[in-house]
């Protein structure tokens, strides 16, 4: 007995049934499938992008909570450094899940030979950004190794106000990488040799890194990512929302999204349900608003936040 497959609206009265070819149901699973590997991809980078935010949160709390309580002891100092450390590295873990998805996506969807084209890309961001390749060593170190935060810095600093005749002292808080404390680590051999050069070249460099601005560097080069993989399916995903919501339409006289009744494409064997795809909504709406709450993070170098 050969199978057969069928558009389904599930009601509290009989069911409407439309039948519909094997082709038709292997689209709809194949579409759904894509749809539901790009949700994993936003979803992934929403949580890094929730991850920077808690980051940029952690260091405004950090200035706020020195400002307020005057603590300078060094019970605080190492508080404050496990703090920065592990927004860091939650950081981190987020962004690494968020490019281990992201591959996998694409080889699932486009196979090897596109999959090539967006590890080149990436490839090239990693090559042309020295915060990049910092912060992926840095990734590697807080997971095997130790804290990603091995220096902070306070600072304070007088502004003056024309238009209110008066002054206005602004104060800052900077977790650093001395990188100096890595010249025993094999790994981090190259990052340190490239820093010396940099320092060399340019000698008012800081002997320390800037976190803060290494992980803003390093988030605008996410977007960059994601903005890659947004345009090459953007007009897949329409596609592939259509190639489920025109057999989903078959059914006569369907109303919308009903919460109470449901709409499947089915595959009998017999009598017997052998698959169910639920076919009601797409993932599409989903998709369209992460992308619209996670628009790409630019110039982040260029901001200053001030208290």
């Amino acid at each position: 007995m050969s199978d057969t497959f069928q558009i389904v609206h599930e009601t509290f009265d009989e069911p409407d049934v439309v039948p519909i070819t094997e082709a038709d149901f292997i689209e709809v699973q194949e579409a759904l499938r894509r749809l539901a590997l790009v949700m994993q991809v936003e979803e992934t980078f929403d949580v890094a992008v929730s991850n920077y935010a808690d980051f940029e949160r952690a260091v405004a709390g950090i200035l706020i909570s020195r400002e307020t309580r005057r603590d300078f002891s060094g019970v605080r100092w190492h508080s404050t450094r496990r703090e920065m450390s592990r927004a860091i590295s939650n950081l981190l873990s987020s962004v690494r899940t968020f490019q281990h998805v992201a591959e996998s996506a694409v080889s699932a969807i486009y196979g090897p030979v596109v999959l090539d084209e967006h590890q080149q890309f990436k490839r090239r961001l990693y090559d042309g950004s020295f915060a990049y390749r910092v912060m992926e060593k840095l990734r590697n170190h807080a997971q095997h190794q130790g804290l990603a935060v091995n220096s902070q810095t306070y600072s304070s600093r007088w502004i003056d106000l024309p238009e209110q005749k008066g002054r206005q002292r602004v104060q800052a808080f900077r977790p650093e990488l001395d990188l100096r404390e890595f010249a025993g680590f094999p790994k981090w051999k190259g990052i340190v040799a490239e820093f010396s050069a940099m320092r060399d070249a340019e000698p008012t460099t800081p002997e320390r890194l800037d976190l803060h601005k290494l992980v803003r560097s390093y988030m605008t080069e996410q977007s960059a990512i994601i903005s890659e993989l947004r345009q090459r399916w953007a007009d897949d995903l329409d596609q592939w929302d259509r190639t489920v919501t025109v057999r989903r339409d078959l059914i006569p006289g369907r109303i919308g999204e009903q919460a109470i009744t449901e709409t499947v494409a089915v595959q009998l064997r017999g009598d017997a349900r052998i698959k169910t795809l639920y076919v009601s909504r797409t993932l599409i709406g989903d998709i369209r608003h992460l992308e619209q709450d996670n628009a790409p993070l630019l110039n982040l170098d260029k901001l200053e936040m001030r208290l």
